[in-house]
C-alpha cells in the first residue's frame, strides 16, 4: 500500500528492489580560503548488469575481496578508456544476479536506446573530468 507514504518513502520503496548504479565526481577546491570537497553525480543506471560485471572486475583488480555491493571504486583514466572500448565493441561481460534483471544485451534495441548512449556519454564526461583534476567513483546497490 502506498497511499500513506510520503514521496521520499515511495522513491525508496521503488528503488529497493534491483540493481542501481551511479558515478560520482569528487574534487577538492578552495572556496574563499576554505578547502571544500565538491561532489556531483555524473551518471546513473538501473539494472545495467554488464556494466556491473565490468565494475566488479575493476574492483577485484584493485584488490577487492568483499561482496561487491555498495562498495565505491575509484576509476582511473585507464579504467574509463577500457570501459569505453568495451562499450563501443559490445564487449561488456555477461553478468547475472538475482536483482540484476535480464541481460543488458538480451534486447539490443533496448540497450542501444537506454544504455549505449548513456555509457558513451559517461565515458566522455569522466575522461574530461579526470583531465580537469576530478576523481571518478562508481558505486552500486542491489
Amino acid at each position: 500500500q502506498t497511499g500513506n507514504k510520503r514521496p521520499q518513502e515511495l522513491h525508496e520503496t521503488r528503488r529497493a528492489m534491483g540493481l542501481d548504479q551511479w558515478a560520482i565526481a569528487h574534487k577538492n577546491i578552495n572556496i574563499l580560503g576554505h578547502p571544500t570537497k565538491v561532489v556531483r553525480e555524473i551518471a546513473c543506471w538501473r539494472k545495467h548488469n554488464r556494466l556491473q560485471g565490468w565494475a566488479e572486475s575493476v574492483y577485484k583488480q584493485q584488490g577487492g575481496t568483499e561482496e561487491f555491493n555498495f562498495v565505491p571504486i575509484d576509476l582511473t583514466l585507464e579504467d574509463i578508456i577500457t570501459l569505453e572500448e568495451s562499450v563501443k565493441c559490445g564487449k561488456l561481460p555477461e553478468t547475472a544476479g538475482f536483482f540484476f534483471g535480464q541481460d543488458s544485451y538480451s534486447d539490443m534495441n533496448h540497450y542501444f536506446e537506454f544504455n549505449y548512449e548513456r555509457d558513451k556519454q559517461f565515458c566522455q564526461s569522466a575522461k574530461q573530468l579526470i583531465r580537469d583534476g576530478w576523481q571518478i567513483f562508481y558505486n552500486s546497490w542491489w
